[in-house]
């Protein structure tokens, strides 16, 4: 039968349930739900965990209905079904590891707003998302050599924000308090089939100096249809981290947006994001806007592109064209002013300035058959290498 694992705890803050799993032990269903009292944190932060070292596991589905599955492991044979009732009351992620690894096929069905905790895909193992999910927010990913990740035509966040869910864990083993560092990511050794989905990988910090982290290591380009960083944090002082490792790099069938924090190489010059549709640089206020973006960018699209920058600089190192059927129009200044910055003008490649600036902080290079177009505009660079035109 379904062994519920139901709670109520009064939170304040990161107060959590604890399971102490005999070693080997299974279940056939699992369902979760965690009431948390305290109204003052908005009822959506207490959680349960599972001893270090034990795992259950659960030979058919597994359901969260509330709670957060902060630390852990759960072996799942079956499916995983993310429920929300409200704000108050939904699946709310987690550190804890749901790990998928006998071989065989699974699904997540999510709910608007439920958030999946930390997913482990491995053992040839194949993991997709529901058609009718819309959306599904996962806390991290891993998907091994041998295993498959399938999207949806919908949204995935990587990376969920609950409050305290960015900053260490606290909780409450034999007797001492101790801490859990919440490293979060997308790791894929594997496939990942997400052409038809929108990524947004969105770590969020809340209350604390430290910025949180989420590491990237993709061992070749992932696909989507739009890609978005967000990388926040409501600490004034600090702003959210996605590192990038190992030369990982997005294909981007539609549009890439930076609106919060930073997006770091771990290797300089080893990562690109491949754009085929526009790219958005935003400053919302003082506290939300695109602080730093390291990768390379390639605009390779077929048709017209744009490139706005709400207010700042323009974050890449590098700008490269290579869409030589459509143009790229500039909707906004654009100042590419990291050290060394440079504007690549690929093969038959036109950049319309429309009476906008362009300033690049060192070498405009530039094919015989490229055309920079500055409409009244001023085109500041360094230097200049090639033998394309630039009409005034």
């Amino acid at each position: 039968g379904t062994q519920r694992y139901r709670t109520n705890v009064w939170n304040y803050p990161g107060a959590n349930s604890f399971i102490d799993i005999p070693s080997g032990i299974q279940v056939y269903d699992l369902e979760v739900d965690i009431t948390d009292s305290n109204s003052n944190w908005g009822n959506d932060n207490a959680g349960f965990y599972i001893k270090e070292g034990h795992t259950m596991t659960v030979l058919n589905n597994m359901t969260i209905k509330d709670g957060m599955f902060v630390r852990g492991a759960i072996e799942l044979l079956g499916d995983l079904y993310l429920e929300q009732t409200s704000t108050a009351v939904r699946a709310e992620g987690g550190y804890g590891r749901v790990l998928f690894n006998d071989g065989g096929a699974h699904t997540i069905y999510a709910q608007d707003g439920a958030m999946a905790p930390s997913i482990e895909i491995s053992g040839s193992s194949t993991l997709g998302v529901d058609a009718a999910t819309s959306n599904v927010v996962i806390t991290s990913l891993n998907i091994d050599a041998s295993s498959t990740f399938n999207g949806h035509t919908g949204t995935l966040q990587l990376g969920s924000y609950i409050h305290d869910m960015g900053r260490p864990y606290v909780y409450y083993e034999s007797d001492n308090y101790q801490t859990h560092a919440g490293s979060i990511g997308l790791v894929v050794s594997g496939t990942m089939n997400t052409s038809n989905t929108e990524l947004r990988i969105v770590p969020g910090q809340h209350g604390e100096s430290s910025a949180s982290i989420f590491k990237v290591d993709v061992n070749s380009p992932v696909t989507v249809a739009d890609l978005e960083f967000k990388a926040y944090s409501t600490y004034v002082a600090s702003r959210g981290l996605i590192s990038l490792h190992n030369n990982s790099s997005f294909i981007v069938l539609g549009d890439l947006l930076v609106s919060d924090g930073n997006v770091a190489e771990v290797v300089s010059g080893n990562t690109e994001v491949f754009v085929a549709g526009n790219v958005s640089f935003t400053n919302t206020d003082a506290n939300v806007y695109a602080a730093s973006f390291e990768p390379k960018i390639n605009l390779n699209g077929t048709l017209d592109q744009s490139i706005t920058i709400s207010s700042g600089s323009f974050l890449s190192p590098v700008l490269e064209v290579s869409n030589g059927s459509g143009q790229i129009n500039l909707a906004s200044d654009l100042n590419i002013e990291s050290t060394g910055a440079d504007l690549i003008m690929g093969a038959s490649s036109t950049f319309n300035m429309n009476g906008f600036n362009l300033t690049i902080n060192d070498s405009l290079t530039m094919d015989a058959s490229s055309v920079v177009n500055e409409a009244g505009g001023n085109l500041i660079y360094s230097n200049w290498n090639g033998l394309g035109t630039i009409n005034p």
